[in-house]
């Protein structure tokens, strides 16, 4: 049991220090340029709805695939915007928040069926909130470009409105 235990601690090890080599392999210079690169937050106009920030990353030529960014402690996969080849959108979603979801009492019993509360771990990068990192692929292998001054574009709030109004 003491060897399984060892050879365990072992493997985690490893895999760690292989990990934290990777993650200085930024790259200085990609293979593309950047013409524009920003977030918006967004919220469902609906009751539960849920909410996120769509990150979106333009390039100036459509040159390369870009795949996935990492972003305020979440890793997306980019799509490609259909029509336009050169503008990729990362969307992060965040699951509808129930106020109601907890209890909270004297008696530590009384609060059994509580979820635990998600905490994010920024392990993968030490990024500033305008910082993301974008994976692509060159030559074959996956390369990690850290994109920094994120510009925050305001979001447009649209109210609902019933049909009933818009006759």
């Amino acid at each position: 049991m003491y060897k399984l235990f060892n050879l365990l601690m072992l493997i985690v090890v490893v895999i760690s220090c292989s990990h934290c080599s990777s993650t200085n392999d930024l790259q200085k210079n990609p293979p593309f340029d950047l013409e524009k690169v920003y977030y918006e937050y967004w919220t469902s106009g609906v009751s539960g709805g849920g909410s996120g920030i769509n990150v979106f990353i333009e390039l100036k030529k459509e040159f390369v695939q870009l795949d996935s960014i990492y972003f305020r402690g979440k890793v997306v996969s980019l799509e490609v915007k259909p029509g336009n080849k050169k503008l990729f959108i990362g969307r992060i979603l965040y699951p509808p928040s129930n106020k109601f979801d907890r209890k909270l009492s004297k008696e530590s019993l009384n609060e059994y069926n509580n979820k635990a509360p998600i905490i994010e771990i920024n392990t993968f990068y030490n990024l500033e909130q305008d910082e993301c990192v974008v994976t692509y692929e060159s030559r074959g292998e996956i390369k990690y470009y850290k994109i920094t001054n994120m510009v925050e574009k305001r979001r447009h709030d649209v109210p609902m409105t019933s049909m009933a109004t818009k006759n």
